[in-house]
């Protein structure tokens, strides 16, 4: 139902990080899963969306409380990616995850224009911005110029640019508006 509960991004707060997530798709058979949810983290309304939320926190809560430092990102990588693929064999499923230093943007496939489900599950579109400088010569500040980097990621592109669809299976990593490498 469409209900304040349902609404997405669904947030909650563990190991003192706000950890955001959002999902397209249909995950059938998930509401079955429920006894894989941790006593800590419990749906607060009726979506499969939800429920995959919260079997992802009970998964990285081990990692994220075992130390006062947050976990190495390879670590957190390998919990999120074998557990979204393990997703993507229940239905459509397209995230997004934040664990308040990363974005973590996973496509699989959607149903397309042809109403056939194939991949691609999402797009990206990196934007570059350059701020012109401010003109500030009867202050005695300089001020030089700043850039902006973003990376946008939409489940269709959303404007006439050049956006890239995401491979079937891959996880895009964001951090301050760049994509991460893993070596």
């Amino acid at each position: 139902p469409l209900t304040l509960n349902n609404t997405q991004p669904f947030c909650r707060v563990l190991a003192g990080k706000v950890h955001s997530f959002a999902h397209n798709g249909d995950l059938e058979g998930l509401h079955n899963k429920e006894s894989e949810i941790s006593e800590y983290y419990q749906p607060l309304g009726a979506t499969d969306s939800e429920i995959a939320f919260c079997m992802l926190l009970k998964e990285l809560s081990n990692l994220w409380l075992q130390n006062e430092e947050p976990p190495l990102l390879e670590e957190r990588v390998a919990i999120i990616h074998r557990l979204f693929r393990h997703f993507s064999t229940l239905g459509p499923a397209n995230f997004l995850y934040s664990d308040s230093e990363y974005i973590y943007a996973y496509s699989d496939k959607r149903t397309q224009k042809d109403d056939i489900i194939a991949p691609p599950g999402l797009y990206k579109l990196e934007r570059q911005c350059e701020e012109p400088s401010v003109d500030t010569k009867y202050s005695g500040i300089s001020i030089s110029k700043h850039f902006q980097k973003a990376v946008l990621v939409a489940s269709v592109p959303l404007s006439e640019e050049d956006w890239t669809p995401i491979e079937q299976d891959k996880m895009l990593i964001l951090k301050l508006g760049s994509e991460v490498n893993l070596i």
